[in-house]
């Protein structure tokens, strides 16, 4: 029963992270025209040379196909996993083969990724890493920042968050009638 109540969880979680990974990529294909022109901003940021941007670019070109492909299987993968959790009938082999099918386009998607960033990495020196570093960090802070406002949404009064403790609210705030969940 625990085994079940494990693969359960596993798997709800895989869901999770791929719903997560559809919505990033949604958000990639609206990003406006001049968020195009990043690669070029983030070039001329760190100072890099004609040499060091060709070099760059052969990289990029060399690996993004295999990215493309490497994120088309793991969609594809994720797809047909889901399609055996909610078949008509259940078949734990099946979502099983799923699963393994699911880590491994995921593995692969790490692996082409890391190998492209740090070729990237190597034609870098050691001031423009430590300006890179810098701007990265930045801009994950702002991604961040961008996400808990879009789960967020306004700001709301400090009193009436759900997650508050009981004994952190006034009194005339408790409901009365909670329902037994």
């Amino acid at each position: 029963m625990k085994n079940l109540n494990f693969k359960s969880l596993f798997v709800l979680i895989v869901l999770l992270f791929a719903s997560f990974a559809f919505v990033s990529a949604q958000n990639l294909q609206e990003r406006p025209n001049d968020e195009k022109n990043r690669p070029m901003e983030l070039f001329r940021r760190l100072g890099l040379s004609r040499e060091q941007i060709q070099e760059i670019r052969r990289i990029n070109q060399e690996k993004q196909p295999l990215m493309r492909e490497a994120q088309k299987r793991l969609g594809d993968a994720n797809r047909d996993l889901d399609i055996a959790i909610y078949a008509d009938t259940i078949n734990e082999t099946q979502i099983q083969t799923r699963l393994k099918e699911v880590q491994a386009a995921h593995d692969e998607v790490i692996k082409i990724r890391s190998s492209m960033e740090f070729a990237i990495r190597k034609v870098l020196t050691a001031e423009q890493l430590a300006n890179f570093r810098q701007m990265r960090e930045e801009m994950m802070r702002r991604n961040r920042e961008r996400q808990m406002e879009n789960r967020e949404g306004p700001p709301k009064d400090r009193n009436n968050l759900p997650n508050r403790p009981p004994s952190d609210r006034p009194i005339q705030q408790r409901p009365q009638n909670r329902p037994n969940f």
